[in-house]
């Protein structure tokens, strides 16, 4: 009969409904399973923080907190949920694991305004930090910056000013191409470092601008 500990063991830390259907499957009725698992104790832990939607739990060995499959195994299970979570943090697996903080309203996708069941940006950051899937760092500026654990984070983060001036750059010439063809009202147009960029509805980009093109994607 498989156990808790022995799937841990062997598969790593994973949610609490993989492991329920693993003890169903070997034979435990589903209730007998989920009791087994509220009932867990040392050296199995349940990771404090709620991050899983449904108010499921992430379960772990003592031995494999914050080892690479730790970090691995919880971010495969973030997404197998379609949590806002995930998509913030591969969000920063895709910028090498570091971004400016001013940046993570864009970057993770979330809500800047609150919206009824969803969680804000600033919401998902302040999770996520509790929960140590990123901290807070300072530049040599004083600038504050989001990183990952290494587990996670992908590429070399060195050269982040040049990242920023190279993508000022792109988003600018975007902005005239939309500006040229008339994608968007030519003297509203903002990039990211505009004092004046504004989010749209409750979401923020790196580029807006208001748009007439609405009515041509109607039928005749």
């Amino acid at each position: 009969m498989t156990t808790i500990l022995q799937y841990l063991a062997d598969h790593g830390p994973a949610r609490s409904s993989l492991i329920v259907e693993t003890l169903v499957a070997a034979g435990v009725s589903p209730e007998a399973a989920r009791q087994r698992v509220s009932r867990v104790g040392k050296p199995i832990r349940r990771f404090p923080v709620q991050l899983l939607p449904r108010r499921e739990s992430f379960l772990y060995l003592e031995k494999d907190r914050n080892s690479d499959r730790f970090w691995e195994n919880f971010m495969r299970d973030l997404r197998a949920t379609n949590s806002i979570y995930a998509a913030a943090m591969d969000g920063m697996i895709a910028r090498h694991g570091i971004i400016p903080a001013d940046q993570f309203n864009v970057i993770s996708g979330a809500t800047v305004f609150p919206q009824k069941g969803q969680l804000s940006a600033e919401m998902v950051a302040s999770r996520l930090i509790a929960a140590s899937f990123m901290k807070e760092v300072y530049d040599f500026e004083g600038v504050l910056h989001y990183e990952l654990p290494p587990s996670l984070a992908k590429g070399n983060p060195v050269g982040l000013r040049a990242r920023d001036l190279t993508e000022r750059i792109l988003l600018d010439a975007v902005r005239e191409r939309c500006r040229k063809v008339g994608f968007a009202s030519y003297n509203a147009v903002r990039i990211r470092g505009d004092a004046d960029l504004k989010p749209i509805g409750p979401y923020a980009f790196d580029l807006a601008g208001p748009s007439y093109l609405l009515p041509m994607l109607g039928g005749p």
